[in-house]
């Protein structure tokens, strides 16, 4: 094998897209896996697809990038869409391609699905959310009830309070705090 070889070997052997554009968005290379995703797309070879061919509203984010990495701009950016009926994440780069006199040229672009680590970055969030509701829950309703039954002992001490009474009120905030308990309880099953 020679550089060329190994180097085509090594860039197709992803399922990330990987292609690159002149100044005229005209496609001059592409892997397999970008070259499957433009004949899903269009129903053509990535030599035979024109500009036209991608003029559509899903798609305008390619073109309006290829502009800002045409002045000089390498960045990325994340795009959700809805694809088969889901959600689907994907992280797109764009980086110049400058020639000798450091003039960009072209665009060398690169899209990954990034769905997988975006719904357990959303799974962690959620997760996230749970734990500061049972945070806040064991820190003000349960710490309130506790409150409320150590002042209820403080008065079964006392010698002239009439424990009937008191003892029936120790009972109604247990209750209530076994209550909380079991609210917290269930936010933690999901975790």
């Amino acid at each position: 094998y020679n550089d060329g070889q190994n180097l085509r070997a090594i860039i197709n052997n992803t399922r990330d897209l990987i292609w690159s554009v002149d100044r005229q968005s005209q496609i001059i290379t592409g892997n397999n896996a970008f070259c499957d995703r433009v004949k899903e797309l269009t129903g053509k070879s990535e030599g035979e697809v024109v500009e036209a061919d991608f003029v559509q509203d899903r798609l305008k984010v390619f073109f309006d990038s290829y502009e800002r990495s045409f002045k000089g701009e390498a960045f990325s950016l994340i795009r959700q869409r809805e694809f088969g009926g889901r959600q689907v994440y994907e992280e797109l780069s764009f980086n110049p391609i400058r020639d000798m006199r450091e003039e960009v040229i072209a665009v060398n672009c690169f899209l990954r699905d990034i769905t997988e680590s975006q719904e357990y970055l959303h799974k962690i969030e959620d997760h996230n959310k749970r734990l500061k509701e049972i945070a806040w829950l064991q820190s003000h309703r349960m710490r309130a009830h506790v409150a409320n039954i150590l002042g209820l002992t403080q008065l079964c001490k006392l010698e002239d309070s009439p424990n009937a009474e008191t003892i029936p009120m120790i009972k109604k905030v247990a209750e209530e705090l076994d209550r909380v308990i079991k609210e917290i309880t269930a936010l933690t099953a999901g975790l």
